[in-house]
């Protein structure tokens, strides 16, 4: 009865680790952006970003360990508040987290609206990190 006892704790605790997509380190970090000032003639939604900008979205990759680190930490769940005011977002850009087991991406307008999931949100320490990076120009 103790082996089986063991044999079930050992199996769970694999199962664990692996059913819940633990994300892994974070090995780097993408930030792709639309001038803010583009205008459109319908919202562009998360997934029609990529296809809409094809030819004019900028990038910039992060590989930097501290910044990485800082960044990781800004992506945490407390620093997000839901918002209620907007149903959709019009994107125009995209931050993509490459863990070593998954990818996260959120989709960003030009106000810091972040969009994940169906949910809408707000990360005013995210969204000024990510401003770093984008040249005023764009903004």
């Amino acid at each position: 009865m103790k082996k089986i006892s063991i044999c079930l704790i050992l199996l769970i605790k694999l199962y664990c680790n692996e059913a819940f997509c633990q994300t892994g380190e974070l090995c780097s970090a993408e930030i792709k952006w639309e001038h803010f000032g583009t205008e459109t003639v319908v919202d562009v939604k998360c997934d029609q970003f990529d296809a809409q900008f094809i030819k004019t979205k900028q990038s910039h990759v992060i590989k930097n360990f501290k910044t990485l680190a800082e960044l990781n930490k800004l992506r945490s769940l407390k620093w997000f508040n839901k918002k209620t005011d907007y149903k959709t977002i019009d994107v125009r850009g995209k931050i993509i987290f490459h863990y070593s087991k998954s990818t996260i991406e959120y989709c960003f307008d030009q106000f810091g609206h972040f969009y994940k999931d169906g949910s809408l949100t707000n990360n005013r320490h995210l969204w000024s990190f990510i401003t770093k990076f984008i040249p005023k120009k764009d903004q």
